[in-house]
């Protein structure tokens, strides 16, 4: 992530694109995923790329394995390494990346659920990952543009990219970010009491549009406390709305026998 370059919005491919890149996904391209657990080692993750080398479309122009459009589900378990599954999008739902290995893949614009354990240098540009749960440790990845609304998280991340990603509703309460990047990064009621900042922190327009940003500890880069005014957090319209009904009905006079 250079800071210097002038951030240009991404734009989704069109969806005449998209729909090319998933028809040409006939049924006898489609690698062996049907029935993973047939294989005694189907939960090895130290084999990488299993099921996934070599793409019958080769390599994308940055030299990733070419599954962009893939139409099927991932299975669990996977190691995956430099895999391009961007616009990922199964037949039926989300594709959810679970007890999964990933370094260095692409799944910009693919539809995901929930995904966990580790995650380096992937992109997740443009992916809506609305509702579900982001787990484990994610390093130098990027979520340009994402749309994390009422997801939650508590996993760690480290040298991410979240320029204009939506965190609106988004429970990160207990999550850590290290020197992650959160320009124009929206965060309209989302809560982050005692979440961690390291060499980074939200701007005090962001913090200040949260429901919730007491307790939070901010770190310098050696990993020392540094105190840092956070403005006050935007009320949460449902608990207003909850005080102002117990407030009228304390006020109501007690029914006469």
């Amino acid at each position: 992530m250079d800071g210097c370059m002038a951030f240009q919005r991404l734009k989704p491919l069109p969806k005449k694109d998209v729909a090319a890149l998933r028809e040409r996904w006939t049924p006898d391209l489609v690698p062996e995923l049907a029935n993973p657990r047939r294989k005694n080692d189907w939960r090895d993750k130290t084999l990488v790329n299993r099921h996934w080398a070599p793409s019958p479309f080769g390599l994308t122009a940055d030299g990733r394995l070419d599954y962009r459009g893939f139409p099927h589900r991932v299975p669990h378990y996977q190691n995956l390494q430099s895999v391009d599954l961007s616009y990922l999008q199964p037949q039926h739902g989300r594709a959810f990346l679970l007890n999964a290995i990933m370094t260095d893949c692409d799944f910009t614009g693919a539809a995901l659920g929930a995904i966990e354990e580790s995650f380096v240098r992937c992109r997740f540009d443009l992916v809506a990952f609305n509702r579900n749960v982001l787990s484990g440790v994610f390093q130098a990845c990027s979520f340009v543009q994402a749309k994390l609304l009422e997801c939650s998280s508590m996993a760690t991340f480290t040298e991410c990219d979240f320029r204009d990603a939506d965190f609106s509703g988004t429970d990160v309460s207990r999550a850590r970010f290290v020197r992650c990047n959160f320009d124009g990064a929206h965060w309209k009621g989302a809560q982050l009491h005692k979440a961690t900042f390291v060499g980074c922190r939200p701007s005090d327009e962001q913090l200040a549009a949260c429901h919730s940003n007491e307790g939070i500890r901010f770190e310098d880069d050696s990993g020392q406390q540094v105190d840092v005014a956070v403005p006050q957090a935007a009320e949460d319209p449902l608990l207003a709305w909850g005080d102002r009904l117990t407030e009228r009905l304390a006020k109501r006079p007690a029914n006469r026998s």
